[in-house]
């Protein structure tokens, strides 16, 4: 699990800079891709 907090908040930070830089439709891409990554990992730990 830690793993996959650590990919998570760093794929963020990287959206965050990305948005620093004015680029909304970017960090709002990565983000969605994070969120279905981590979910994704949820699943495969506790559900399968």
């Amino acid at each position: 699990m830690i793993p996959v907090l650590y990919v998570v908040y760093t794929t963020l930070s990287h959206a965050r800079r990305v948005l620093s830089e004015g680029n909304l439709f970017g960090a709002i891409a990565i983000s969605i891709l994070c969120a279905i990554a981590a979910g994704m990992a949820v699943y495969q730990l506790f559900l399968r």
